[in-house]
């Protein structure tokens, strides 16, 4: 059997990993668009829409970071105050974990970000198809 604890560092960590593909997935959506631009360095619609796609995923995955840092510094900042007011030491004061409201944020932009990069490959897709059938002879 598995503690709590241990099921919390395998979400942890299965979490972190997903985090770490999806970048490398964006970086590879943007690199995918490059190779659809035309010989004018320009690009179609679609491609456009999934440069925009990718720019809003790294523009999500750096604002969940900086919400869960700024909430979890707020809410340790309260607890430190806490602790002094009982003339507690910082390091005896126990809590059994974060209220799940203060991960919201976090879990909006992760889940957000993750559509946006679902959002991309589709927009890539199309342009995929769309050129598959143009060059296809009827």
């Amino acid at each position: 059997m598995l503690s709590i604890k241990e099921l919390w560092e395998i979400r942890n960590k299965n979490s972190g990993e997903a985090t770490d593909s999806a970048r490398k997935l964006a970086f590879g959506a943007a690199a995918i668009c490059w190779l659809f631009r035309s010989d004018e360095f320009t690009f179609s619609v679609p491609i456009y829409i999934s440069l925009l796609f990718v720019s809003i995923f790294f523009l999500f995955d750096i604002l969940q970071f900086i919400s869960t840092t700024l909430i979890y510094t707020s809410y340790i900042k309260k607890l430190e105050i806490a602790a002094l007011k009982c003339n507690a030491s910082i390091d005896e004061i126990k809590v059994p974990g974060v209220p799940d409201y203060l991960n919201l944020p976090s879990w909006f932009f992760y889940i957000a970000k993750m559509v946006f990069l679902f959002f991309s490959y589709s927009a890539i897709s199309y342009e995929f198809v769309v050129r598959m059938i143009s060059t296809v002879p009827i």
